[in-house]
């Protein structure tokens, strides 16, 4: 399921719910880039895709979890904050 039809789905079952403003805000993006997701626009990327889940509750299958630690190792290699040898 895509990300949009996923927030679609959401909205739908909890229309109570403002999920553009609080979701945004715990994931600490702007609301406008909320609604690219929702539009399909743009995706997120793997940190903030997992940061949706959480936010409602959705168990993130085991090979999303690493691939998200990947990616948090990757991003620190780029900023030199981790180095190769302790492989």
């Amino acid at each position: 399921m895509y990300i949009a039809e996923a927030l679609d789905k959401i909205k739908e079952d909890n229309p109570q719910l403002d999920t553009q403003a609080s979701l945004a805000e715990y994931i600490g993006i702007s609301s406008p880039m909320i609604s690219t997701y929702k539009t399909g626009e743009s995706n997120p990327n793997i940190l903030n895709a997992s940061k949706i889940w959480e936010y409602f509750g959705i168990q993130v299958e085991p090979f999303t979890e690493l691939s998200l630690q990947a990616e948090v190792e990757r991003r620190l290699r780029v900023k030199g904050m981790l180095n190769d040898k302790a492989k």
